[in-house]
């Protein structure tokens, strides 16, 4: 980098001889008489840091090289100072150094090389100065913005923060406390009730269907719901008292001061009729209804989490024992079956690992050929200690931990299986109908799994007659992902039937939307056909509902002659139940299909199986049947 460098001298011979030694260096020089004409070329430079470089001599008219040194030192501290004498007096030196701030002394005469030596230190002390000057603005600049930075840093770390705290301790959908923020409160209420010797109360709401909701109107309509209900619970809190939602569509209150066991129950109604009161949402009434289970400081425990967990356990036993709209509060009684529920699960995973379910077949016939045309399979559970268990101990758990997916799998792989089997042996073409769970038929590989199954165990859909029994509650999904998955299982040649028929939601719509062949009227319409004519009504109104369809009708729980004969008397096509026999085992059922067991061996009653013909002419209303 070439420097430029200001000669100040009042003898032109001198002043010319410095400067052709110091340009043949590469350097730039500039030249004046006087200390006054320095200092009009130093104010008038356009450099950004003035001149780097003047050597003045010390004796000139006017101002002296001190003076001059002085005022640049005052005005371009930047500037390297290098004075030319040639009378070191002390005190000239002295001053020099002191005033001037000079880099080097020069004593006249000096050599070239002392000169050209003298100039490039300063170029290289100028320069390095410089350099430092430009790194600390750098720095400083640096600083200033990591200040900046560090300041915008701390601004959002906080403001995360707070999101995040937000996030842990309130519900993002309802605005509610948070499980977490809810454990905290109720450890201050725990202390607080203990201080006081009084009672804290948790009580722990699930709402039933909820998913329904969901399924048939959007999960926007769900959150909809959801947060309408977090209003309603707020208002019937009292301060001190709160609310949460804990997960999904589960709720806890936590109730201070909360009184006798019965006016808890009081307070546990009026929960669950504002849950029961209609939500509005796009215009659309909803109505569903909750259930409710308690645990009680000290009672039922004394810390958070017991007393969560004792609420949710009598939660879930009021849901399955009483159905919805109900509470009931938590017992030790109630801690044993959950335990025991708990262990049951283990067991349902060890029991489809160690291949202990079993399938028995329900007969299935036909009332106006008198008989058996076809079985509904029923899996079993043979326990290594119990012996055989049956469905109604461990269906839910299936459910609740979705070992139903594999288990039904299993079952359709080994009725297929027998259902090869039969079709060789049987005179008469058999119907095999399997129950499908409603979260099997949600899985998107459903219908290649069934495929799979067919194509495995050799399975000919156009020589076997299978069928799938699917429950009513099915049809409240998305109808048209419904009617592609129905239409799907149909093309393959498998039958459908809508299984405990009258029970749930189906609407006639629905039916002539759907490639149905079977109603299946649930057994509680049958047991009542013989006490009361409302019910006759009602079945028959169903049969000849799914006749003017061209569906199939089929009673189940038939278990006396009696039934038998309204049944027949109404049009019904089949029956099953145990008034011709209870389910029984693959190998009886294999002698029953093949012809070798004679009918009447399998009669749960004592009076022989007949079917006698008919009319209806004691039923108010009647009409005639299909033929």
């Amino acid at each position: 980098m070439s420097h430029t460098v200001l000669l100040v001298d009042d003898e032109p011979s001198l002043l010319a001889t410095l400067q052709i030694i110091i340009q043949s260096q590469g350097f730039q020089v500039l030249t004046a008489a006087s200390g006054e004409a320095a200092l009009e070329i130093l104010q008038a430079s356009h450099i950004d840091d003035g001149i780097p470089i003047i050597i003045s001599d010390q004796r000139m008219p006017g101002m002296n090289g001190v003076q001059l040194l002085e005022q640049i030192r005052q005005q371009w501290p930047q500037t390297i100072r290098i004075l030319l004498t040639g009378d070191p007096d002390p005190q000239v030196v002295m001053d020099a150094i002191n005033r001037g701030g000079i880099f080097k002394l020069l004593t006249k005469p000096c050599e070239s090389a002392e000169v050209m030596r003298a100039v490039r230190d300063a170029a290289q002390h100028f320069q390095a100065v410089r350099e430092h000057h430009l790194l600390t603005e750098e720095l400083q600049q640096a600083n200033q913005e990591l200040k900046v930075l560090s300041s915008t840093l701390e601004e959002r770390v906080e403001s995360k923060t707070q999101e995040l705290m937000e996030a842990l301790y309130y519900d993002s959908l309802t605005g509610l406390p948070s499980r977490l923020l809810m454990t905290d409160r109720l450890e201050l209420a725990i202390k607080a009730a203990r201080r006081a010797n009084e009672m804290v109360t948790v009580l722990f709401l699930g709402l039933e269907q909820f998913s329904l909701v969901n399924e048939s109107m959007g999960h926007e309509a769900g959150n909809g719901l959801l947060r309408l209900l977090a209003e309603r619970l707020q208002m019937y809190v009292w301060d001190g008292d709160s609310v949460a939602r804990m997960y999904g569509d589960k709720f806890c209150l936590v109730i201070n001061n909360s009184g006798t066991t019965e006016k808890v129950g009081e307070l546990a109604d009026k929960i669950l009729n504002v849950v029961a009161e209609p939500f509005f949402i796009n215009g659309q009434a909803i109505s569903i209804n909750g259930h409710i289970g308690i645990s009680l400081f000290p009672n039922d425990g004394e810390t958070p989490p017991e007393l969560f967990s004792h609420a949710e356990a009598a939660m879930r036993e009021v849901r399955g024992e009483h159905g919805s709209n109900n509470y009931r509060f938590y017992s030790e009684e109630l801690n044993k079956l959950s335990t025991s529920r708990i262990s049951l699960q283990a067991e349902m995973r060890r029991a489809l690992q160690n291949e202990e379910f079993r399938v028995f077949y329900q007969p299935r016939v036909n009332v106006r050929l008198g008989r058996v045309v076809g079985a509904e399979a029923l899996i079993r559970w043979q326990h290594p200690e119990r012996g055989l268990v049956g469905p109604d101990e461990f269906l839910f758990i299936l459910e609740e931990t979705g070992l139903i997916e594999p288990v039904t799998e299993w079952l359709l792989r080994r009725v297929c299986e027998k259902l090869v089997s039969i079709q060789e042996k049987s005179e008469h073409p058999v119907h095999m109908a399997v129950n499908i769970s409603p979260r099997q038929l949600k899985r998107d590989s459903f219908i290649d799994i069934v495929k799979g199954v067919v194509r495995d165990t050799g399975l000919d859909l156009s020589k076997s007659f299978l069928e799938f029994e699917i429950t009513e509650n099915i049809l409240l999904h998305d109808m048209r992902q419904v009617q592609q998955l129905l239409s799907g299982i149909k093309d393959m040649g498998i039958s459908l039937a809508i299984d405990d028929f009258g029970t749930g939601y189906c609407s006639l719509s629905y039916l002539t939307q759907l490639p149905i062949d079977y109603l299946k009227i649930d057994r509680s319409f049958v047991l009542k056909l013989t006490e009361t004519q409302g019910a006759k009504a009602v079945v028959h109104a169903i049969i000849s509902m799914a006749h003017s369809l061209f569906l199939h009708v089929i009673a189940e729980g038939v278990e006396t002659h009696e039934q038998l004969e309204i049944l027949q008397r109404l049009g019904c096509d089949e029956f099953q139940g145990w008034y011709f026999s209870k389910p029984i085992c693959e190998k009886d059922m294999l002698a029953l299909l093949s012809g070798k067991t004679h009918l009447v061996h399998y009669l749960a009653q004592v009076e022989p199986f007949r079917i006698d013909p008919v009319d209806l002419k004691d039923l108010d209303n009647a009409s005639a049947t299909r033929a």
